[in-house]
């Protein structure tokens, strides 16, 4: 077939070109899995026709990636190609360990797919919805961040609500707008063109960069790992009780503290707890941290139809110094923390960092220094947050239930020691750990999860019973 210009859409921006060497490396592989009931079985033929529409609807879902004069580009697919397995009775941990290496078709699309779990015929827990299914969505990185995913998990499931209810597809409807990065740019060029006039701010920038690589974390020695062990991705889950997780939010809230900066409060708390348990005892440590920040705030243009990925090309990492008896002053050191998260994010101080390594250094070495499978990780872990989906994700509707969400990227395992991805759903806190097998091992990241939420319960004992009711 003719390689039609009309197909070229666009040059690939370089957070979808890293993206791609990540993935010719097995690195950063996305899935979602959705926790399914429903009123009728899924069969694979309807879920065929579900994400046949779906491709219809979205369009990042229609995006490969080419060469073209010898640059990276994304070009539309030349035809509709569904990679969907059903997997009856199958193991859900092992179909999403296989996604963590898969090898998506980058030059003709497409770059998802999706893997239908079916379960042994018990009795149901729910008469109106009897049949339950784990459907997990694996995508290449370059199309799709959080926000985009969610949005395309709550349009299949509303699809095939709609699809089971005898409803007719409208497929000129899109969903959103696959963006450039015009906007983002431009906000990077005004970045660098104050920091090109102030001076105290390069320095200030320039201080902060080389003290974080300066960071060597401890629990690089905490655990014991076999030296034959191949180097993978792991991870666990949990779900923390929804007394527990409530009134935690409430006290945060009522101390002005966000629960994306309480939790970090809580996760540096624990793994100081841990450090000290292997007789590493300091007077303070520094647990740098990398947060994920979704970039579409800093728009002036509307961004609610912006699918595709939007965060800066180097991630946002923050220090926080946790002191050796941290619980008597948990929340003042958890609001001292917020009041600097918040303060680099109202100033842009996330676009200004990465100005400042676009000035001063060279992409194409970053990226071979990023992707070393020999690296040394100078920060802990890295901790993302979507927040309430309620409003977001749709619990279900006549036909189809969602009952559950799981987050999931596969590490730079060489050198990354984990990432922590938090969300609330049906008004439950949902926790998942995607862990490096070269550092760490399930027993210490259980061990970890346990912990946070014993301590989320000794963090909240005074909370105040007002308001909030709801959040999480």
């Amino acid at each position: 077939m003719a390689d039609s210009d009309s197909k070229w859409l666009r040059k690939a921006t370089d957070l979808e070109r890293m993206f791609e060497i990540g993935h010719q490396l097995q690195m950063y592989l996305t899935h979602y899995t959705l926790d399914l009931a429903s009123a009728k079985p899924i069969e694979e033929d309807f879920l065929r026709r579900a994400l046949t529409h779906l491709y219809r609807k979205v369009p990042v879902l229609r995006v490969c990636l080419r060469e073209r004069n010898s640059e990276l580009w994304l070009r539309e697919m030349d035809a509709c190609n569904i990679d969907l397995q059903v997997i009856k009775e199958g193991n859900l941990s092992e179909e999403r360990h296989k996604l963590t290496k898969y090898e998506y078709n980058s030059k003709d699309g497409p770059l998802w797919c999706v893997r239908l779990i079916t379960f042994k015929a018990s009795t149901p827990v729910n008469e109106k919805f009897p049949f339950d299914y784990a459907l997990v969505f694996g995508a290449h990185h370059s199309i799709a961040d959080g926000t985009t995913y969610i949005k395309i998990c709550n349009l299949l499931c509303n699809i095939m609500n709609d699809l089971m209810g005898g409803l007719a597809i409208d497929d000129d409807q899109q969903m959103g707008e696959l963006k450039g990065e015009e906007e983002l740019l431009s906000l990077y060029e005004q970045e660098m063109a104050r920091l090109r006039e102030n001076e105290t701010l390069r320095q200030e920038i320039k201080r902060e960069l080389q003290e974080g690589s300066e960071v060597r974390p401890l629990i690089r020695h905490i655990c014991k790992i076999p030296g034959d062990l191949s180097t993978s991705t792991q991870d666990v889950s949990t779900i923390i009780d929804q007394n527990i997780s409530k009134q935690f939010h409430r006290k945060a809230k009522s101390m002005g503290v966000s629960l994306h900066s309480a939790l970090t409060s809580l996760i540096n708390f624990t793994l100081v707890e841990l450090l000290q348990e292997q007789g590493i005892i300091q007077d303070r440590y520094n647990i740098r941290a990398g947060h994920v920040i979704d970039i579409r705030r800093y728009y002036t243009r509307d961004s609610s139809r912006a699918l595709g990925v939007h965060g800066p090309l180097f991630r946002y990492k923050a220090p926080f110094w946790v002191p050796k008896n941290m619980l008597p002053v948990f929340w003042e050191t958890a609001k001292e923390f917020h009041k600097k998260l918040h303060s680099d994010i109202s100033t842009r101080k996330v676009l200004t960092v990465t100005a400042y390594r676009l000035m001063t250094e060279d992409i194409n070495q970053n990226f071979k220094d990023i992707f070393r499978e020999d690296g040394e990780p100078n920060y802990y872990y890295t901790i993302t947050n979507m927040g309430n989906l309620a409003g977001t994700l749709s619990e279900g509707g006549q036909y189809v239930s969602t009952q559950k969400l799981t987050r999931f990227c596969s590490l730079r395992s060489g050198s990354s020691f984990m990432i922590i991805f938090f969300h609330t759903f049906r008004d439950l806190l949902n926790i998942n750990i995607a862990y490096s097998t070269r550092f760490l091992t399930y027993e210490f990241v259980h061990r970890l999860l346990e912990l946070i939420s014993v301590h989320m319960k000794s963090t909240s004992d005074q909370c105040l019973l007002d308001s909030c009711e709801g959040e999480i």
